[in-house]
């Protein structure tokens, strides 16, 4: 509750919203949860009498146990590298002054923080006989994905069955994969990119004519900065970490040193 998720951001954000054929029963994707915590999936069947039945799905994603011992080591890093200052700082001022560079630099270290500059990706030409069209992207907000063939000398839009896969660049990851949906000329669905990095959008169409079209494109998603109370949570914790290192190193020197510490 106090420890925000990687992308404070798409918290409580609508992820994906699609319709795909049920094929023997069944309608199937392949999809990446940005995010820890509880999730909603409303699924809603139309059948051929039109009926409509909607069902509500909830579950959840627990966090990768590798960041929370990242967390974890980070966190005490903090803690001790407090302690170490809370016992200079009572230091004599000679001793002070031989141990206090290599503290600060640590420190540093800990709490440098490094930016990452926006690259703006170029989407190839589309392939022959088909576009794939995608709204601008910002994480925090679904863009609309729309593929469509459009193939020449044909009036009437030959059937084909289209595999969707979408993979984030920096780490190569496939965030999202919807494979061989059958499609009547077109396919179009919301998706949220949660990212703010570069990723890759293929469509691949394989025709009743025996035909394969490619199209591929990559989007350049506008990153959002987290928001104002999950900076102060980490901020007033990592201070609290610090604060409550320093005290121990303080008090710690004082009870080694026979006395209290010095001011």
């Amino acid at each position: 509750m106090f420890v925000s998720t990687d992308f404070p951001v798409v918290e409580g954000t609508k992820l994906l919203e699609m319709r795909v054929p049920v094929i023997n029963g069944k309608a199937e994707w392949w999809q990446v949860f940005p995010i820890r915590g509880e999730y909603r999936l409303a699924a809603e069947f139309e059948s051929t009498a039109g009926s409509k039945t909607i069902k509500v799905f909830e579950f959840d994603v627990y966090e990768s146990y590798w960041k929370w011992l990242v967390f974890g080591a980070f966190t005490s890093g903090l803690f001790f590298a407090g302690i170490i200052a809370g016992r200079i700082f009572s230091a004599p001022r000679e001793e002070k002054r031989s141990q206090i560079g290599p503290v600060l630099l640590f420190v540093l270290i800990c709490c440098g923080a490094s930016g990452e500059n926006a690259s703006a990706g170029e989407a190839p030409a589309p392939s022959y006989g088909a576009n794939l069209e995608i709204a601008s992207a910002t994480v925090g907000m679904p863009a609309t994905i729309h593929w469509r063939l459009d193939p020449v000398g044909v009036v009437d839009k030959p059937a084909a069955k289209l595999t969707v896969t979408i993979t984030q660049l920096e780490k190569n990851l496939s965030v999202f994969i919807l494979e061989n949906i059958p499609v009547a000329g077109e396919f179009a669905f919301d998706y949220q990119f949660t990212d703010g990095s570069d990723h890759r959008v293929t469509a691949i169409a394989k025709t009743d004519y025996g035909a394969t079209v490619s199209q591929e494109q990559i989007v350049s998603v506008n990153a959002v900065p987290p928001p104002l109370p999950a900076k102060l949570k980490a901020t007033l914790l990592f201070l609290a970490v610090i604060g409550a290192g320093l005290g121990l190193g303080r008090w710690s020197r004082g009870v080694s040193g026979g006395g209290e510490p010095n001011p």
